[in-house]
């Protein structure tokens, strides 16, 4: 029995660690899984391309406890193009995807808020992400951007971007703490977080991620003011911190995007443009 899905890193508009409420949109990296089950043997995960790590073995345990009647063991061939730690989703990239290719293995199709639901579980539990990461589970797997609760795992508002714009990612490279460390920090800015959650809700994802970074600058200790300024002196829209960084994702009209690149070179580090994921939920996230 064999299953295959395909998922998406994706970028930050709203942290969701100050008020548990998030926003992601999905990005052109993508993660490929393809999963085989082995009912002569019981609960054990072997991972022949990619490496094992707990996310990957308790993400398709838990599939295969979700979606199978006896017990078995899962094969895993993993590709991903997300980087691990920088802000883009990786976790929440390989969870859901490994769930879904588990999933489809056992004959089953969940739709991406089943999926994204068991992921955040998944992430929550083993402790690399404090609230789930519902947000970057969901636009993982569904495609396009959405707002959502991720106390109650449940999608508030599917976000419509502009057509023409792609994304410059620009990185030191560094890697960011696992979200519980930062915890506390954020929720002692719960009230500047409610104010980036209203700018989302009103619909200006934009403002949204401005205001954003702006709180997870102060939380994290980044200083990314100067770069800010001179990607949207260079016309970019918006830029922000993704996640808990270190990427700086900036949005930018396409035409625009060597410029904006152009703009960021003094500062070193790494750059790469990546076009935004559409929605893709009337699939049920399956390649």
């Amino acid at each position: 029995m064999h299953g295959v899905a395909q998922t998406y890193g994706a970028i930050t508009f709203v942290n969701a660690l100050p008020t548990g409420v998030g926003a992601a949109a999905a990005i052109q990296l993508s993660v490929h899984v393809r999963a085989t089950l082995d009912p002569r043997t019981a609960g054990t995960v072997h991972v022949v391309r990619g490496t094992s790590t707990p996310l990957l073995e308790r993400s398709a345990l838990a599939a295969a406890q979700r979606y199978l009647d006896a017990p078995t063991s899962v094969r895993l061939e993993v590709d991903s193009e997300v980087p691990v730690a920088q802000g883009l989703k990786s976790s929440s990239a390989v969870s859901s995807a490994v769930i879904g290719a588990v999933a489809q293995a056992a004959g089953s199709r969940p739709d991406p808020r089943e999926v994204a639901r068991l992921s955040a579980d998944v992430c929550q539990q083993i402790g690399v992400s404090a609230t789930g990461a519902f947000d970057d589970a969901f636009a993982s797997v569904a495609g396009g951007a959405a707002v959502t609760d991720n106390t109650v795992r449940d999608v508030l508002r599917r976000l419509e971007l502009p057509a023409g714009l792609t994304v410059v990612l620009w990185s030191p490279g560094t890697p960011h703490a696992p979200s519980p460390l930062a915890h506390a920090r954020f929720r002692a800015l719960a009230r500047e977080g409610q104010s980036v959650v209203d700018a989302i809700l009103s619909g200006s994802p934009f403002e949204a991620m401005r205001r954003n970074t702006l709180l997870v600058e102060q939380a994290m200790g980044y200083r990314y003011g100067d770069l800010r300024e001179a990607a949207e002196a260079a016309g970019a829209i918006a830029s922000g911190v993704s996640g808990l960084g270190p990427t700086l994702a900036v949005v930018v009209p396409e035409e625009v995007s060597e410029r904006v690149r152009s703009s960021l070179r003094s500062a070193g580090g790494s750059l790469r443009t990546v076009p935004f994921q559409g929605s893709r939920e009337a699939r049920g996230g399956e390649s």
